[in-house]
């Protein structure tokens, strides 16, 4: 690996996401760059430091209580069937509601930059803006990126196939910064993908990266469409369609 993948890749790093092979790349280079590693140790010793300050996330009382009367009424309703089966539904019942509730807490408001970058990407994909290039080849789609984005060779963001269709590519504005718009066809549903950079994207940089340096950061419903936001070391990029949620996080190249 390279100093700029690997402090690139610093969060996914301390956050766990690399699967073995690539934590040991990584490991590898740490041991022998003494400047990354003092990166790495600085961006640690900030999210430990930030994690104690914060404390572990707790469950809002009013999720508490839906899924202590959900629990209840789930008792009451079994209550009178089988009684020797009774301990061990009630506490499939319990862990399916907690999971649930865990999974519903994780994609619950968004707020401060991850909230605007959502807001106004759904705000695009309702306009319906131009596209600057419409039903081009990708390497002339891959030549707008890169006079756009400084040099930028970067693939489109998701992979075309039978049922998803890249239409063309835009320009667009999230806040203060340019962004790109593509616009894919999905089994005849329009779904945008607006991709931002986080950082420069050096030449040798992966294209697309592995998808264990993807991570996804929000998945839910946003003003009646369903989106999700992913971050790559080099990308911050959402997605917005009315497709199901299941079928939009099909699309998105990240580990499932």
């Amino acid at each position: 690996m390279k100093c700029e993948e690997v402090r690139g890749f610093t969060d996914l790093y301390i956050d766990g996401e690399f699967d073995q092979r690539e934590a040991a790349l990584f490991q590898e280079h740490l041991n022998e760059c003494e400047g990354c590693r003092q990166v790495v140790l600085a961006r640690q010793s900030f999210v430990q430091a930030l994690r104690q300050k914060l404390g572990p996330p707790r469950m809002p009382s009013d999720a508490s209580e839906r899924v202590r009367v959900a629990v209840m009424r789930t008792v009451r309703a079994r209550s009178g069937a089988r009684s020797f089966a009774l301990p061990v539904a009630v506490a499939a019942s319990a862990l399916v509601l907690v999971v649930a509730a865990a999974g519903w807490l994780r994609n619950i408001a968004p707020s401060g930059e991850v909230a605007e970058i959502l807001d106004e990407s759904v705000a695009v994909h309702e306009a319906g803006m131009p596209l600057a290039l419409e039903t081009a080849a990708v390497d002339k789609i891959m030549e707008f990126v890169s006079s756009q984005m400084d040099g930028d060779k970067s693939a489109p963001p998701l992979t075309e196939d039978d049922s998803t269709r890249l239409q063309g590519v835009g320009l667009a504005r999230i806040g203060t910064s340019k962004a790109l718009l593509f616009k894919y066809l999905h089994n005849g549903q329009v779904v945008s993908v607006v991709r931002m950079q986080r950082d420069q994207v050096p030449a040798d940089a992966l294209h697309p990266p592995s998808k264990a340096f993807v991570r996804e950061v929000y998945r839910g419903a946003r003003h009646g469409h369903v989106v999700t936001l992913y971050q790559s070391p080099y990308y911050t990029t959402t997605v917005v369609g009315d497709l199901p949620e299941r079928d939009l996080v099909r699309l998105v190249p990240v580990e499932k």
